[in-house]
């Protein structure tokens, strides 16, 4: 089930009503894939669901299997590509929230899984991303790769942050 968690006065949900969910591709895969509903998170069953789901952003796009168990959510507007590709990583049982949550939870701490869980779960607007992020930052023997930067930029975004220092030490590499 898809469920596009909305409010009226949310800005970017009203440009994904007339931007990205009238888009033909994303029509026919997301109707063809999965049973869809867009709900007002502020009436109705909208606000049993925001606590359900901890929604604390809008839009929040929501994947839910037939027992209503969360299997992938993505926070924030996307555009009709952005859409597709969310749809098909939700669909996906290696990338989708659910299965990357349990590895973790069960102690996977490859860096591959533990790079591509840290940006989901960013995505996904869950709280424990950073706790991810240097997870995946304490397996690597050089911080200095290119990748490694983006990905310490990307994660970074206050002065409390692990890696602030070794960005402020190293700014001239960023």
């Amino acid at each position: 089930i898809f469920v596009d968690a909305f409010t009226t006065w949310c800005g970017p949900c009203k440009w994904m009503a007339a931007n990205s969910f009238p888009d033909k591709a994303v029509g026919d895969f997301y109707n063809s894939t999965f049973i869809n509903a867009k709900i007002d998170m502020e009436k109705g069953d909208g606000i049993d669901i925001a606590k359900k789901y901890q929604i604390r952003a809008y839009p929040t796009l929501l994947f839910i299997d037939g027992d209503g168990e969360l299997v992938h959510r993505a926070v924030g507007a996307v555009d009709a590509k952005g859409l597709l590709k969310l749809g098909r990583v939700a669909n996906d049982p290696i990338k989708q929230l659910s299965g990357l949550m349990k590895r973790y939870e069960s102690g996977d701490r490859d860096p591959a899984f533990l790079m591509t869980y840290a940006n989901i779960a960013k995505e996904s607007g869950l709280e424990n991303y950073q706790e991810v992020a240097n997870q995946y930052l304490k397996t690597q023997s050089d911080l200095l790769t290119t990748d490694n930067l983006i990905f310490i930029y990307d994660f970074t975004y206050s002065t409390s942050d692990a890696y602030y220092g070794f960005m402020i030490k190293n700014k001239a590499k960023f």
